[in-house]
């Protein structure tokens, strides 16, 4: 039961972020960058300029689809196994 409905968060959970990378991909990157100028240890991180690439959007929205695709592959191995032969 408990791992069932933690399945279920975890399949919205990725829906919502994959959602949030696919189509508010300006918002995301805008609040990367200002976390980046902001946070001193994000500076030196070996990701540091990361969100100040210009294929940065393009590569957000690619995480995002691959979220989907992830979380669609887990709904149908998870929840559809399948029948023994």
């Amino acid at each position: 039961m408990i791992g069932t409905v933690l399945l279920v968060v975890i399949n919205i959970l990725m829906a919502a972020v994959g959602w949030r990378y696919l189509f508010q991909t300006e918002a995301v990157v805008a609040d990367a960058r200002a976390r980046q100028e902001k946070k001193k240890w994000t500076q030196v991180s070996p990701s540091a300029r990361l969100a100040t690439k210009s294929w940065y959007p393009t590569y957000i929205r690619c995480l995002g689809a691959g979220l989907w695709v992830l979380d669609l592959l887990m709904i149908y191995f998870l929840w559809f196994p399948k029948a023994p032969q």
